[in-house]
């Protein structure tokens, strides 16, 4: 068999591994998951190993605390968002006194894809910024992440209506302003 391995395949790797036994093995098991979704959420890739840090020193702060490691991940993702929130706040408010300039989405799309692909995902990302941050995060869990709405909801730390109700806005705004080109 070849290919990504199914849901279902790595839910069972998941399972033969085990939960991690320290704050430095969860690290080194989901510290690249989290810089993915850090850069599908912002869209910079400069901002990536900031968010990847600031949500592993939260780990090691409440290692202590966390009841139930076998759903780690999910914590981890819910923590991830929240640290992805409040960086784009901060970008927003820097970016109202020209303190910074606009990100290069250019650099988001992956290494193969074609120019127009970049320019497609650059554009994306650029009405991602004219949305409210809550709708931004809700949409881009739910359609470049794959999240369910369950899980966008948990991560939010909203109700799942709320979480349906962001992203239905979200999503009616980017195809207002993107026309034909999703």
């Amino acid at each position: 068999m070849t290919g990504a391995p199914t849901p279902r395949l790595r839910m069972v790797a998941e399972d033969v591994r085990g939960t991690p036994r320290s704050p430095e093995e969860a690290f080194d098991r989901y510290a690249r998951w989290v810089g993915a979704v850090a850069l599908r959420l912002t869209g910079r890739p400069d901002d990536v190993d900031d968010i990847v840090q600031e949500t592993f020193v939260q780990l090691v702060r409440r290692w202590d605390t966390i009841d139930d490691l076998a759903r780690l991940k999910g914590w981890l993702g819910t923590v991830t968002t929240r640290v992805v929130a409040a960086r784009l706040k901060r970008h927003r408010f820097r970016s109202l006194f020209w303190v910074e300039g606009e990100p290069d989405y250019e650099r988001v799309a992956g290494a193969g894809a074609s120019p127009e692909q970049r320019t497609l995902v650059a554009q994306l990302y650029r009405e991602l910024e004219a949305l409210p941050i809550d709708q931004r995060v809700a949409w881009t869990l739910r359609y470049v992440e794959g999240e369910a709405l369950d899980g966008i909801a948990e991560m939010s730390g909203c109700s799942l209506s709320t979480a349906k109700r962001r992203i239905h806005r979200a999503d009616r705004s980017i195809r207002k302003r993107m026309g034909g080109a999703l």
